[in-house]
Order: C-alpha cells, then sequence, then structure tokens
C-alpha cells in the first residue's frame, strides 16, 4: 500500500498542539547535523489546501526556525476517519483545582460529581479527571453557539499547564522502562467526546491543545525518509520535488526492508 505523500507549504498547515521548547532544539539540531528530514510531518486535509497537523507542532517550528518553506508529509484525505484520543497525565493529586477554576469562570462549565454516570449533553464538551485517590470528577464545557468546542476548555488546560505539569500518557504496549509509581502518583485528564469537526474549529481559532493531549489512528505510517533539506530549499517546483520524494520512497523499499515498529509505523531501513 502507497502513502499519500505530498511537500506541504508550511503556511498551509494549522497545528494542533502547542509544542515544548526542549523537543523544537533538539528536532533542530538533529535536522541541521544529518541535513535532512528524517520523518514526514502526519496531516489530514482539512479543505481549501488546508492541512491540520497532527502531532505536536515542534517539527514545524523548528523548520521555521530554519526558514524552511515546505516539509515533506504523509497526507489522510478523509479526517472524519481519523481515530481520536485525548488524554495525558497531570501532576496534581486533588481535585481542588477544578473548583478552583469553576470559582474563577463560574459560567464556564457544569459539575458531574463521583459516581453519576449521567449522559453527556450534546452540547458539551465532557471531561473526565481520574485523581490517584480513585476520586472521578467530570465537567462539561458549554460549546459555542454554533455547536463547536468551547474556548473556556483551552482556558482550563492553560490554567493547569501554569500550575501542574502535564506528561504524556503512556500507554501498556509502549512501555519500556518507565516508574510505574511515579504515574500512579498522577492525574489523568481525559477529554471524551472530541470530534474532528471540534479540531478544525479550534485549529482555525489559534486555540491550541497541549503537547502530548491528543492521539490520533489514522492508518500506517513511515518513518526514516531522510528528505534532504538542500532539495527542499531548491527552487524546483512542488511537483517536481514531490516526484523526488515518491522515488526516494521507492529506492528505500527496494534497496532495505521496512521494519514493523508498532501501531501501524513502519521504519524505512537502508
Amino acid at each position: 500500500m502507497t502513502p499519500k505523500l505530498k511537500i506541504v507549504p508550511l503556511a498551509d498547515v494549522m497545528p494542533l498542539m502547542s509544542y515544548k521548547e526542549e523537543k523544537v532544539d533538539f528536532l533542530r539540531a538533529s535536522i541541521e547535523k544529518t541535513g535532512s528530514i528524517q520523518n514526514p510531518i502526519a496531516l489530514a486535509a482539512a479543505g481549501n489546501q488546508k492541512y491540520l497537523l497532527l502531532d505536536d507542532s515542534a517539527q514545524l517550528e523548528a523548520a521555521r526556525k530554519m526558514r524552511l518553506k515546505v516539509l515533506p508529509a504523509q497526507v489522510s484525505s478523509s479526517g472524519e476517519a481519523i481515530k481520536i484520543d485525548a488524554d495525558i497525565y497531570v501532576s496534581c493529586s486533588e481535585a481542588a483545582i477544578l473548583k478552583e477554576f469553576v470559582e474563577r469562570f463560574p459560567r464556564s462549565l457544569n459539575f458531574v460529581h463521583n459516581g453519576n454516570r449521567e449522559k453527556h449533553p450534546c452540547m458539551a464538551t465532557r471531561i473526565k479527571m481520574h485523581f490517584p485517590d480513585h476520586q472521578e470528577i467530570t465537567a462539561d464545557f458549554r460549546k459555542c453557539a454554533h455547536g463547536f468546542i468551547s474556548p473556556y476548555l483551552f482556558l482550563f488546560l492553560d490554567f493547569i499547564s501554569h500550575r501542574y505539569a502535564m506528561i504524556e500518557r503512556i500507554y501498556p504496549e509502549d512501555f519500556r522502562t518507565i516508574n510505574l509509581k511515579n504515574n500512579s502518583e498522577k492525574a489523568i485528564l481525559k477529554i471524551i467526546n472530541i470530534s474532528f469537526q471540534d479540531l478544525l474549529f479550534s485549529a482555525r481559532h489559534g486555540l491550541l491543545f497541549p503537547p502530548g493531549l491528543l492521539k490520533f489512528e489514522n492508518g500506517f505510517r513511515i518513518i526514516g525518509i531522510n528528505y534532504p533539506i538542500n532539495v527542499l530549499n531548491e527552487k524546483a517546483s512542488l511537483r517536481e520535488k514531490e516526484r523526488f520524494l515518491r522515488d526516494l520512497v521507492n529506492y528505500r523499499l527496494n534497496n532495505g526492508h521496512p521494519e514493523y515498529v508498532r501501531n501501524g509505523v513502519y521504519f524505512l531501513k537502508h
């Protein structure tokens, strides 16, 4: 199966998540050292020749700092078919943070406390927080008048991130060596009913999720293409650069062998 590979102008890419500065520095140093882009960015078509970035925006920011205008990308044409998970560890152990937020912004959300299995309303985005003492609190953020995700949710995420560390959640299939005790002392924040249309709305309005909160399942991905940045910087057309990209991937496939990593990710060894 051949992935849909493109060369995409950075100006056409809309980020969904912010980035950590140390990751930007690491990626920039790696690109400068190797002289190539190792992995294509993962995108979803958003209409009008725009794309959603299905990762944090560290690679995008690193490319901008290097004054690159385009990047190799693997594009999913059907955003609605993408499975979206939204959860993250938060280094807080008490539910008081939610109460503090609602005291400051009393009209932003409704609470559904422990043990309440009330069905979430269609005009709200629901979050759940599971705390180390097994307490669970649910909150509903009222959607905008047109039914889109509430900006108050982003205010809440920003409110938390300025007080506690937010750490990408590790799943059992991803375990290598991790501190289970350390993770058991953190709360888990999960957004329940987020849709692709919510993501489009947030991206178009510059509302960014914390890095690591969103995860996507959109078929298989390839990594390890090593696209030379000197080719990206040439004055050739996008079509010519895309032809080079396809030839490069075909060369990797025919002169090495793809190695399955996990979760539909293939590394092009050469």
